[in-house]
């Protein structure tokens, strides 16, 4: 195809560094003379300017909230109204829906105005209601970003799924080079008064019930008796303030406040990294944590649940090691594994730093996008 692709990606949040950072690699790589990307969102997006220089269309459509808000109910026919005529008056061939909870306006505005759509699947959910209930197994595109997502999707919505549903995976991917350069703009060992020689062992995402936090301040409780000098790094905002005075008050009861290091978010992770030994990840459900990727970029082992979306990119027993899910013994006895042997470590981290460039570098998603794009342009 010959002609310039215009690609609208809907999304009910905006694009700061959590699980829409994606979404800001994808309109930063598709916008060129090929592609011109627009995105609609309910509020002002972080690097709205930056954006816009690179010739993004930036739309604030304020019903476009998570389908099944009461506010959002109400204004559903102006917020359908207000994005067909973003599809009509910037000529879309493809629509995007970039989290679950965007997909049925993109199912909505797919049926009025006939541009397909493809409905992206960011997390692994454990039952078939809620992938029914956002209505993905009626979508004609389904992207996911690992194979073990897909096939869990299928297993549970196996019957419901609409015969010639097409089903795509694509990885997340990062800017290697970019990324690793980023970790020299600080030093956050001496920041935090670390030393050299001192075990540290870093967390980085979102401190919520689905991450357990609480099952990685009991594995630094156990962690810590084999090994009296360990630091563990938080690095992420807090889901809700509930959940942060549970987290906090095990802290206390475990008597961790030196041991544990709640940073906070941040709006750079990659010099957090720089200050680790090991990526730890207890999360109960994923789909591709992009974590893993930032981590292998700097030659760090994972060690991770053994669930859905994790297996899938951490190679256990060469890149990382695999736990059950809640199982702090488990989880405790890897990272002394890892912590008591560097030559372990070393190995793991420099088979991880192999496994990001050759699977899971930016360029080789991106490009497997473009192609589904123009892919899916054509057949319509």
């Amino acid at each position: 195809m010959d002609r310039t692709l215009n690609i609208l990606y809907l999304t009910v949040k905006g694009l700061r560094l959590t699980s829409s950072q994606q979404l800001g690699l994808y309109v930063r790589r598709f916008s060129n003379e090929a592609f011109r990307c627009d995105v609609a969102t309910y509020k002002p997006l972080d690097d709205a300017d930056e954006l816009r220089r690179l010739g993004v269309g930036l739309h604030r459509v304020r019903g476009l909230r998570e389908w099944r808000r009461p506010d959002a109910i109400l204004m559903r026919p102006l917020t359908l109204r207000a994005l067909s005529r973003i599809v009509r008056e910037r000529s879309i061939h493809v629509v995007h829906t970039f989290q679950t909870s965007s997909a049925p306006y993109g199912l909505a505005l797919s049926a009025r105005t006939g541009v397909p759509h493809i409905a992206q699947v960011r997390n692994t959910y454990d039952a078939a209601a809620h992938y029914v209930r956002f209505g993905l197994h009626k979508a004609e595109i389904l992207l996911m970003l690992s194979d073990s997502m897909m096939q869990h999707y299928r297993t549970l919505v196996n019957g419901h799924a609409r015969a010639d549903q097409r089903q795509v995976v694509i990885p997340n991917g990062i800017d290697i080079e970019a990324y690793e350069k980023r970790a020299s703009e600080r030093n956050i060992r001496a920041e935090l008064g670390i030393g050299k020689g001192v075990p540290v062992v870093g967390l980085v995402g979102a401190l919520s019930e689905r991450k357990d936090t609480l099952l990685a301040v009991e594995v630094a409780a156990r962690v810590r008796a084999r090994q009296p000098a360990v630091r563990f790094i938080f690095v992420g905002g807090w889901s809700d303030e509930s959940w942060r005075a549970r987290v906090m008050a095990r802290v206390g009861e475990l008597d961790l406040a030196g041991v544990c290091h709640f940073a906070g978010y941040q709006e750079e992770a990659a010099p957090w990294y720089r200050a680790m030994d090991l990526l730890l990840h207890t999360a109960l459900r994923e789909g591709h944590p992009k974590v893993f990727n930032e981590a292998m970029v700097f030659s760090l082992p994972v060690v991770s649940s053994r669930i859905t979306g994790s297996r899938d990119v951490v190679d256990e027993g060469v890149t990382g090691l695999l736990c059950e899910p809640g199982d702090a013994e488990e989880f405790s006895g890897a990272v002394c594994s890892l912590l008591e042997s560097e030559p372990l470590r070393r190995r793991m981290g420099a088979a991880g730093r192999l496994r990001v460039s050759q699977h899971y570098s930016a360029r080789s998603s991106l490009d497997r996008l473009a192609e589904l794009y123009r892919d899916v342009a054509a057949r319509h």
